[in-house]
């Protein structure tokens, strides 16, 4: 993977990813629950996940298209370094899903443009989707386009408190449950919701 990471200081800050996971948090129970957040959101820390194998995995960060770095295949996900001499360990490839057996019955993927469009297919590395579909994840919310931070943040912990109840058996119900609850709670503006969509097995 390319080196130069000067990208980085280009991308903007995202104060709602905080608050996002510590919502998430609440709804499933701190006892139920593990944050990685900043410095403790690495691939040692992913691997620690795979091992647990959680109901639900959300992985809240940006997105990193392979255009621009010669050597990313397809989209990535953004990952603090392990350490200055692994500066490539930033990326979270589809190939790390299956190197770190990250798997989950749910995947929330909170970034901008997650669904990249390709073609799932048998070959692991094609895309994040695919990876996490041939790794037994049942199915993947993801995002069409550049999502806002704030309404994302809203959005993403209704989905989760409504997976947590017994009463809701599919991302696809969760999916329409969060809608409701965004239009009710003012966030009206299609734009603010309409990007997420799930693909999977149900």
């Amino acid at each position: 993977l390319d080196s130069d990471l000067g990208f980085i200081s280009e991308l903007n800050d995202l104060p709602g990813v905080e608050r996002e996971l510590q919502a998430i948090s609440s709804v499933w129970g701190a006892e139920r629950s593990k944050i990685f957040l900043n410095e403790n959101f690495t691939k040692k820390s992913l691997k620690i996940l795979g091992a647990l194998r959680p109901r639900i995995l959300a992985l809240s960060t940006h997105s990193i298209p392979s255009e621009g770095h010669a050597d990313l295949n397809s989209l990535a996900l953004l990952l603090y370094p392990e350490s200055l001499d692994q500066p490539n360990s930033i990326f979270l490839t589809p190939e790390d899903i299956f190197d770190l057996n990250l798997r989950a019955d749910y995947v929330v993927l909170s970034a901008c443009e997650t669904y990249d469009r390709k073609p799932l297919t048998s070959n692991s590395s094609n895309s994040l989707l695919t990876s996490f579909l041939l790794n037994s994840s049942k199915e993947i919310l993801v995002s069409l386009w550049p999502i806002e931070d704030l309404a994302t943040s809203y959005f993403m912990t209704e989905i989760v408190k409504a997976l947590a109840s017994d009463k809701i058996n599919s991302m696809v119900e969760a999916h329409q449950q969060a809608i409701a609850s965004m239009i009710r709670n003012g966030y009206d503006n299609p734009l603010q919701w309409a990007s997420f969509i799930i693909v999977g097995s149900q």
